[in-house]
């Protein structure tokens, strides 16, 4: 009698372990855009600050891909927020940096339309040297996402200073 009442408290907890795996599996999607917005060389600009008719050394790099997005505040850019040569690298100097980052996803909680992403970053951008040019060590993120047309949109994100 015990074993089987046992039995029965395992399936729907069994369930929820499966349907918690499924959720942080689906949203991948979203954890490869981050990774790859810090590795991202390009640089950028939101439209409303672009002006390409405006100071002549502004965007005049040719070995820069300048990238105009469409700045929404109820829509973060998480290249734009996360991408190493907005911050702190020289763009020209990009190739000589070293970009050390790690990215843990903590939890994720949605309904498959809706929901909410937490993870942490750790990185380091060092010179061609080993010279400390940028760092950031355990930030919580926290996203909230929403699906649109099949795939993952970060609706809002809260980064802890």
């Amino acid at each position: 009698m015990r074993k089987t009442m046992y039995l029965l408290l395992l399936i729907p907890v069994g369930l929820f372990v499966i349907v918690v795996c499924v959720m942080q599996l689906t949203t991948n999607s979203i954890m490869r855009e981050v990774r790859s917005a810090f590795y991202c060389p390009d640089f950028y600009v939101a439209d409303y600050q672009y002006d390409p008719g405006g100071s002549p050394e502004l965007y005049a790099d040719p070995e820069v891909n300048y990238v105009v997005y469409e700045y929404d505040p109820d829509k973060p850019n998480i290249y734009a927020r996360y991408n190493v040569t907005n911050h702190s690298v020289e763009t020209k100097y990009f190739d000589d940096v070293d970009i050390n980052l790690k990215l843990y996803r903590i939890f994720t909680w949605h309904n498959f339309l809706k929901g909410t992403l937490w993870f942490r970053y750790s990185v380091v951008v060092t010179d061609k040297d080993g010279v400390r040019i940028f760092g950031g060590w355990d930030v919580p993120v926290k996203l909230t996402i929403e699906k649109a047309n099949g795939k993952w949109e970060i609706t809002k994100l809260y980064e802890s200073p």
